[in-house]
C-alpha cells in the first residue's frame, strides 16, 4: 500500500494532502510519504484509534452522577494491553505519534477528541466540526412537520431528542435516570431516542421502566434523513450522550 501511495503522490504532485483516519490497509508511513512532495499534511481523526486499540470507556465511572467538564483521556499502556491482549504492540503508540507531530496538524471532529489526543501525546492539533449541506437542514413545512408530531404522539409535548447509536457508554442510563427530575419540572417533556442500538433495541425498551419514566420515551430505530431533519425541528432541545 505505501508504495502504491508514493507511486500515486509522485504521478499528482498535490499542493495539499488530507487524510482521513488511517486504517488497517494503510499505514502511518503514508503521511510521511506525502511529506516528501508537500510541506502541507492534513489527517482528520474521527475516533480515537491512534492511540486506543478499542473505543475509549476505561475513564467512565458508571458510579458518578455528575457530569466532569473536562475528563481526564489518558490512556495508560496496561489499559491498552488489555483490550488488544496478544494485539497489542509496545512500539505502537510511539510511532503513530512521532507521525503525527511530524505533519502539518492533525483535525478533530470534536473539542472531546482533540482533548483526548492531546492528553495521549499528539500535540499538533485543531478542532474542525464535520460540516453539513444547509440546504438539506431548511425548516421544513409545518404539514411535513406535523405529520412528524402526529406519527410520535408529540403534539402539545416539549421533546427531547437523543440522535446517534445507542449504548450503555454513550450515557442512555443517565440521560434516563435524569428524566425523571427534567420531567417533575416540565410536565409535557418526552424524550425521543432516534437511532440504532448496540444488539438491537429490545433490551433498550425495558430500561425506560427501570427509572419509571417508560411512559415518557420511545424508541424510533434509525430514521431516514428526512425524517431525521424533522426530529431535529420538532424537538425543543437535543440531548448529547455520547
Amino acid at each position: 500500500a505505501v508504495r502504491q501511495v508514493r507511486a500515486a503522490l509522485r504521478e499528482l504532485a498535490p499542493d495539499v494532502v488530507h487524510a482521513h483516519n488511517i486504517y488497517q490497509a494503510l499505514s502511518y508511513r503514508c503521511l510521511a510519504e506525502a511529506r516528501r512532495v508537500t510541506p502541507r499534511v492534513f489527517l482528520t481523526a474521527h475516533d480515537v484509534m491512534s492511540f486506543a486499540y478499542a473505543k475509549l470507556t476505561h475513564y467512565i465511572d458508571s458510579r458518578r452522577t455528575d457530569c466532569p467538564l473536562r475528563p481526564a483521556y489518558h490512556t495508560p499502556w496496561t489499559v491498552n494491553l488489555l483490550t488488544a491482549k496478544k494485539r497489542y504492540n509496545p512500539w505502537r503508540n510511539a510511532h503513530i505519534r512521532r507521525r503525527l507531530n511530524g505533519i502539518t496538524r492533525v483535525l478533530a471532529v470534536s473539542q472531546a477528541l482533540a482533548d483526548a489526543l492531546a492528553d495521549n501525546g499528539i500535540s499538533n492539533v485543531a478542532v474542525v466540526p464535520n460540516g453539513i449541506d444547509l440546504k438539506a437542514w431548511s425548516p421544513p413545512g409545518a404539514n411535513r412537520l406535523g405529520a412528524f408530531q402526529k406519527c410520535y404522539q408529540l403534539e402539545g409535548k416539549r421533546m427531547l431528542l437523543c440522535a446517534g447509536r445507542l449504548s450503555g457508554a454513550k450515557g442512555i442510563h443517565q440521560v434516563l435516570a435524569a428524566l425523571g427530575q427534567v420531567h417533575a419540572q416540565v410536565q409535557n417533556a418526552v424524550l425521543l431516542f432516534a437511532g440504532s442500538a448496540d444488539g438491537g433495541l429490545t433490551a433498550y425498551r425495558q430500561l425506560p421502566k427501570r427509572y419509571g419514566v417508560d411512559s415518557l420515551v420511545q424508541f424510533t430505530g434509525p430514521l431516514a434523513p428526512d425524517d431525521m431533519v424533522l426530529a431535529y425541528f420538532a424537538s425543543t432541545a437535543v440531548v448529547s450522550v455520547s
